[in-house]
């Protein structure tokens, strides 16, 4: 039998209550990489082709590496981990999409590029820039944060606090 440890902040819920060891050490890994990652960008910006390898190959290394069961699939596994609960795809978007519509309108007129922006609009190459900026920032600034915080960092929040909150 495995050890077992204490998860704190969980004591009036007994199906949360105890947690085994090896478990709760895989749960602090994300954390932990986390705060060093932090830290590390204060000594050293990074690009966002950077941000690719801190903040998508290496936890998908790291969870791969974790998964101790010892079947086969340990990639598939790992990327299945990381990737988005697809029940979950809707919660928020009742938000999502006034607040980003009404945050974009706000550059069209407090941005020190304002001028720039609407020229886009007014020669008609918005219609062919916007889908390619929108592609852009799905694969750089949208896929990494949701992969990192979404499904590296809040996945082990989740397994430390026992809370889904």
């Amino acid at each position: 039998m495995q050890p077992l440890s204490r998860v704190r902040g969980n004591e009036g819920v007994p199906h949360h209550t105890w947690t085994p060891l090896p478990q709760v050490r895989r749960a602090w890994l994300g954390p932990a990489y986390f705060g060093g990652y932090l830290a590390y960008l204060f000594l050293r910006p990074e690009s966002e082709a950077l941000h690719w390898i801190s903040l998508v190959l290496i936890p998908v290394v790291l969870t791969t590496l974790t998964l101790t069961d010892g079947s086969g699939g340990r990639l598939r596994r790992a990327l299945a981990a990381l990737g988005p609960q697809w029940g979950h795809l809707t919660t928020g978007l009742l938000w999502d999409v006034p607040l980003g519509l009404a945050l974009s309108g706000l550059q069209l007129v407090l941005s020190a590029r304002a001028d720039a922006i609407r020229g886009y609009f007014a020669d008609g190459s918005i219609v062919w820039m916007f889908p390619i900026v929108f592609l852009l920032m799905l694969l750089t600034a949208g896929f990494t944060e949701e992969l990192f915080f979404r499904g590296f960092l809040q996945h082990r929040l989740e397994r430390l606090t026992g809370s889904s909150v």
